[in-house]
């Protein structure tokens, strides 16, 4: 009977982490977006070009 108990408990548990570990990595995801789309760099998609315009 100990045995059927531990083994479900360690079953919730892998459950849990790895859950949270998926929520982890969506939340990282989410919150870096702007960064990893690029969306942060002035002038992006407007089809301007500003590099070394000494302003």
């Amino acid at each position: 009977m100990t045995g059927a108990t531990t083994g479900r408990l360690r079953e919730i548990s892998r459950r849990t982490a790895l859950g949270a570990l998926g929520a982890g990595i969506v939340g990282t995801t989410v919150a870096s977006w702007p960064r990893l789309a690029g969306t942060d760099i002035p002038g992006r998609g407007d089809n301007s070009l500003t590099a070394g315009s000494g302003k």
